[in-house]
């Protein structure tokens, strides 16, 4: 079993960063409950106070993909078009030592 990381990157519309921020925490809340979740936290660049990582570890790939079928994840999904003004980059990451 090899541990995941995930760095998703998020950019939100103007005007709309406290409202990602916001429904980014409630999402934390959510997941960090969830089996096989070691770490999931929100980080703001200094740079760019649109800008929104999320760096997430996880037990295994199997555990990963539960998130991603998750009911949290789909209300996510449904929400952050109206929150962004690009698409979310996510890189997948596996552990080697």
């Amino acid at each position: 079993m090899t541990q995941i990381t995930v760095i998703a990157t998020l950019h939100a519309r103007a005007g709309q960063e406290a409202a990602l921020e916001a429904r980014m925490c409630t999402m934390i809340a959510a997941t960090r409950e969830e089996a096989g979740c070691i770490r999931y936290d929100l980080h703001r660049a200094e740079d760019d106070p649109a800008s929104f990582v999320m760096v997430e570890y996880w037990r295994s790939a199997e555990d990963l993909q539960r998130h991603f079928d998750s009911a949290h994840m789909a209300a996510l999904g449904r929400d952050l078009p109206d929150l962004l003004d690009q698409p979310v980059q996510i890189r997948r990451l596996a552990a080697v030592a």
